[in-house]
């Protein structure tokens, strides 16, 4: 089986420190509510990609329905993006991934200085059997981790600020 990992384009720049979310949120789907606020202030403009990876993983809209159609019912609460500088807002989704540790941490903790390029990721694979998409933990960061046919699909549409990047599940 083939598996990619869909992440921020990092050309976008990044939001990480600028975004203020609630402690509840931040502690994982169960604690947030079905509807959170989240605040941006910054003096500079920035550009709102279709994943946002940090302080948690929130995908838009349109990433949500392509996710939704292999993932049928997949369980989301809505996020509400608040720019306090611009006045606007803009809506993503927190959606309710299963959750897979990698088993390798070792491996991952030795790399670390390179873990936006680390490609090898070693988990059970009972865990992740039947599944189309998953949440990787591994050290400290989270991966959306998706098969062949989900990347696909992302890959058929005009996602703004969307990587799509090949990994190896315990070497193939």
């Amino acid at each position: 089986m083939e598996y990619f990992i869909l992440e921020q384009d990092r050309r976008l720049g990044s939001l990480d420190g600028l975004i203020t979310c609630s402690e509840q949120m931040k502690k994982g789907y169960e604690f947030a509510e079905d509807e959170e606020f989240v605040y941006i202030d910054s003096p500079k403009a920035l550009e709102y990609g279709c994943i946002l990876e940090k302080p948690v993983l929130l995908v838009s809209e349109d990433v949500y329905q392509i996710l939704n159609r292999y993932g049928h019912g997949l369980a989301h609460k809505k996020v509400i993006v608040i720019d306090m500088a611009r006045n606007g807002q803009v809506h993503y989704y927190l959606p309710n991934f299963a959750e897979v540790s990698c088993t390798d941490q070792e491996y991952v903790k030795k790399n670390a200085e390179d873990i936006e390029n680390l490609d090898l990721f070693m988990v059970d694979e009972k865990l992740i059997e039947g599944l189309s998409m998953f949440k990787l933990n591994v050290y400290r960061k989270s991966y959306l981790v998706v098969r062949l046919d989900v990347a696909e699909g992302m890959l058929r549409t005009s996602l703004y600020g969307l990587n799509v990047r090949r990994i190896l599940i315990n070497g193939r």
